[in-house]
């Protein structure tokens, strides 16, 4: 036997999304939420459940990647000589 498939109620919390209501989408059982941010979010109910989903994605910002090490000033020479070895020897 199945077993009974429990929903969130509607205005309970995960994380900064609030349940509105339930929809079927795909088969699957999804949950119209609202963050905290004023954004409508639709997320899988297993995801909100699980803790997989917590927020419309406002908390990751633009950019979540650090950048990358600046090359040392003795590699930079080093091109350098290179390329005037090469292309300054050719004309």
């Amino acid at each position: 036997m199945p077993r009974p498939r429990v929903y969130p109620a509607p205005g309970e919390t995960f994380g900064d999304l609030t349940v509105k209501f339930a929809v079927v989408q795909a088969g699957r059982s999804t949950l119209v939420c609202a963050c905290s941010c004023g954004r409508e979010k639709t997320v899988r109910a297993s995801h909100l459940i699980s803790g997989h989903t917590t927020s419309c994605g406002h908390a990751r910002g633009p950019k979540r990647r650090t950048p990358a090490p600046t090359k040392a000033p003795a590699a930079a020479a080093h091109v350098m000589a290179f390329n005037d070895l090469f292309i300054g020897g050719i004309g």
